[in-house]
């Protein structure tokens, strides 16, 4: 029942990012405390067209005075909060030691459904966020420099690509969230946290491909990058050891 109810408050807070993160793309005022508006004409929503999941599946996926489509990023990001706080609890149990770890997964969530949204990484909110995770090393369960230098790793390797490429390959956004999600690992697997990255990018593109027969102009990276730091934030240790296990099986 805990898990349930943890996945259903974890919806209703993929709900407000919905809400804010476009205030912070658009620079509209009330970014928190503003009402929920329709994002194609500007009315204010009625309470039960607000309810995470139900209410998209309620108006077919139209939005109610032109039929227009509602983007998928809003259920979307509903459904991966929904799961990402389920799977927290579940894994860790319920205590105080679980509000960091909420705090991280909903962090990636919002900096990952922005750059899938708009292709941009958002410095108002991957700087405090940052800074939030160098905090948190110095409590988590191995020494803090391990979680220091796996960050400082991760965002070196974006930021070659970055010099090297001359912003071609990626932006000054992806060497902010490469820190962040390097923060969320120890050293030892900052390499298989950029391997799943990848392999996840690799396998949607070929996805994309087969349903539209073309690969899409650009490719962010955030939500590959932000999907593999919380699957260590949830796995951690278990994830490398199956990783281990398939490349170098035991006798």
């Amino acid at each position: 029942m805990s898990v349930v109810f943890f996945a259903l408050i974890g919806a209703c807070v993929g709900s407000f990012l919905t809400v804010l993160l476009p205030r912070f793309r658009h620079d509209e005022p009330g970014i928190v405390f503003g009402r929920s508006r329709c994002v194609e004409t500007g009315r204010t929503l009625k309470w039960h067209e607000l309810i995470p999941v139900f209410s998209y599946l309620f108006l077919g996926g139209k939005i109610k005075d032109t039929s227009g489509k509602i983007p998928l990023f809003y259920p979307l990001t509903e459904l991966v909060g929904a799961l990402l706080w389920g799977l927290a609890a579940y894994q860790f149990g319920i205590g105080w030691h679980l509000a960091p770890i909420l705090f991280a997964l909903t962090g990636l969530l919002a900096i990952g459904a922005y750059d899938a949204r708009w292709g941009l990484v958002d410095r108002r909110l991957s700087i405090p966020l940052i800074m939030c995770f160098i905090v948190w090393a110095f409590f988590r369960e191995f020494s803090w420099h391990l979680y220091l230098i796996s960050g400082a790793l991760v965002g070196v390797f974006f930021w070659l690509q970055y010099a090297f490429s001359k912003g071609r390959w990626c932006g000054q956004g992806d060497i902010d969230l490469g820190i962040m999600a390097g923060l969320c690992v120890v050293v030892d697997w900052s390499f298989l946290l950029l391997f799943f990255s990848y392999i996840l990018g690799s396998f949607t593109l070929l996805v994309w491909y087969a349903l539209h027969k073309s690969l899409p102009k650009t490719i962010p990276m955030g939500p590959f990058l932000a999907a593999s730091a919380a699957a260590f934030l949830l796995w951690g240790s278990g994830l490398a050891d199956w990783y281990f296990s398939i490349i170098m099986p035991t006798a």
